[in-house]
């Protein structure tokens, strides 16, 4: 009975990864991100863990501090949204920072332009927003959600 309780909880576990995987883009190192951050900064490689760990962090920090944002609604689960992440840094010296473009709706997913284009959309409420990740202060900022409904 043990053995098959835990061949479901891995094999649930294994389900939840391959789902994660589809609503996840690593965007190539070659898009610009200058109309979101300005010039001053570098592109940088990001991994599957920069990005797993990334989730773990805004998956905490989102329900902790929606009630400083004006939402339509609240994002009450993170994994719910399709995701495209981009790293930077401001300085060669300084962190890597995590980009990560947020939206709800699927028509926007699976381009096959995905890791070359952000995701942009007027409007949305809570179904878009864009949030910072700096892994090594294991910290969130600049929390960013479209205009409410």
């Amino acid at each position: 009975m043990k053995k098959i309780k835990l061949l479901s909880i891995c094999l649930s576990a294994c389900l939840l990864v391959l789902a994660q995987n589809d609503k996840q883009v690593i965007m190539n190192t070659s898009v610009s991100l200058r109309s979101m951050l300005g010039e001053d900064h570098e592109r940088v490689e990001l991994s599957t863990d920069d990005t797993r760990r990334a989730d773990s962090l805004v998956n905490l920090y989102l329900p902790a501090n929606y009630r400083h944002y004006d939402w339509s609604r609240k994002i009450e689960n993170y994994y719910d949204y399709y995701r495209q992440y981009a790293g930077y840094k401001e300085s060669p010296s300084a962190n890597t920072i995590i980009f990560i473009n947020g939206f709800y709706r699927k028509e926007f997913a699976g381009d096959s332009n995905s890791d070359q284009q952000f995701v942009s959309v007027k409007g949305g409420g809570s179904g878009y927003f864009r949030v910072k990740v700096d892994l090594r202060q294991k910290k969130c900022f600049d929390l960013s959600v479209n205009a409410s409904r």
